[in-house]
């Protein structure tokens, strides 16, 4: 949300902060207010003082559920559908309209990235249909506006509305604020195993290094790999970049810088920054690591199932070189398509997909299993990529 841009008035109204003459935003402002004092039932006529011989009755004529039952009926499909479920609902919003409880709505949508795993976001999900005609018009929206609303509930104390799933995860110290993020410890969610690379042995091969090095001058352009002393075995990363080479064949792109680091006891494969690959060279040395923290990831859903292997980290750190500036971009198709898709009930891809648009992305396109709705935003992206070769 935008707010540096935009003076707030009155009940609400938000009137952005230009240059226009002072009276015609006062009489904007004076317009709005009269309506909203007319739908709270404040009407004029109700300071009316006629002559003391005739009676003055004061009535206000409260049309508004004779006008939302004739609207209804005049709709037809899904406008009367949606009509229905907001009228049924007996209210828009959760919220009162205020400031805070705005925030609070949009602190929903943060944790239903952030909070929910993979499999609780889809269950829940899943459910909606049962519970958000409860909760406000808004809730039944989509998905993700279901989330934020009964987020927005939750916090009101309206338990007896919401689905107990969502209650007892919310209650169940998933939030953290002394985690490092300052709110939220889910992408660790993940990574609670035991887990260090030290546990498997170092294999060298010196030859493959040097295999290596020839293989990036000569099919990759790139004639330097930054920390390539610290290699002592060059298979799996010849492997990973024979992926990586295939993948810019076929679309073009390329990375034009490689670098092996050391990350340490902070379980990184590897990671794309701009146009640069940097791999972790702990897990090259030790073929066994690299194999044992897929087969972790995978199996507590942190990576898509199916992609712990080698190649899953190739396609996964190209899809990011290929997407990242287009999503990026003001008004992204990619991000737009993406948002939709999710709000229309598709699927998350993994739990690292949860963490933004950039992994989500990544981890569709690098993956073997997909259901229909995510092979239908799948295809769609990929369109998209092909208009920009």
């Amino acid at each position: 949300m935008i707010i540096s841009g935009f003076s707030c008035r009155g009940f609400g109204a938000a009137v952005p902060a230009n240059d226009e003459p002072k009276n015609k935003k006062d009489n904007a402002h004076k317009r709005y207010a009269r309506l909203e004092r007319y739908y709270e039932g404040e009407h004029d006529i109700l300071n009316r003082d006629k002559r003391k011989v005739l009676a003055n009755n004061k009535l206000v004529c409260n049309h508004a559920r004779y006008i939302s039952d004739t609207a209804v009926g005049s709709l037809t499909g899904a406008q009367r559908e949606t009509a229905m479920q907001y009228k049924n609902a007996g209210r828009s919003l959760v919220g009162d309209g205020s400031a805070h409880d705005y925030f609070v709505h949009e602190m929903g949508h943060h944790i239903q990235w952030e909070a929910f795993d993979a499999k609780m976001n889809n269950a829940v999900g899943s459910r909606m249909s049962q519970y958000a005609g409860g909760i406000s018009g808004y809730a039944a929206a989509s998905k993700s506006e279901y989330f934020a609303e009964s987020f927005a509930a939750f916090e009101k104390g309206e338990l007896d509305k919401l689905d107990p799933d969502f209650v007892a995860f919310l209650r169940g110290n998933t939030l953290d604020k002394s985690a490092e993020s300052g709110i939220i410890k889910a992408r660790q969610l993940a990574q609670k195993k035991k887990f260090n690379y030290r546990d498997f042995d170092e294999v060298i091969d010196a030859k493959s290094v040097d295999d290596l090095k020839v293989f990036a001058a000569d099919k990759m352009g790139v004639s330097h790999i930054s920390g390539i002393q610290k290699l002592k075995n060059g298979k799996q990363a010849q492997e990973l970049l024979s992926m990586v080479e295939e993948l810019s064949e076929k679309h073009g792109k390329r990375f034009t810088r490689i670098s092996l680091l050391d990350y340490g006891d902070y379980k990184t494969a590897a990671e794309t920054v701009d146009n640069e690959l940097r791999l972790n060279v702990q897990y090259l040395n030790r073929p066994g690591a690299l194999k044992a923290i897929l087969d972790e990831w995978e199996d507590s859903g942190y990576i898509p199932k199916g992609c712990n292997a080698n190649d899953y980290v190739a396609k996964h750190e190209y899809y990011h070189l290929l997407t990242q500036d287009m999503i990026d971009e003001p008004h992204s198709k990619i991000e737009t398509l993406v948002k939709r898709a999710v709000n229309d009930g598709c699927e998350i891809i993994s739990q690292n997909g949860r963490y933004d648009c950039h992994e989500f992305v990544a981890d569709l396109l690098s993956a073997k299993t997909l259901t229909k709705s995510q092979k239908k935003l799948k295809d769609s992206i990929m369109k998209i990529l092909e208009t920009r070769q």
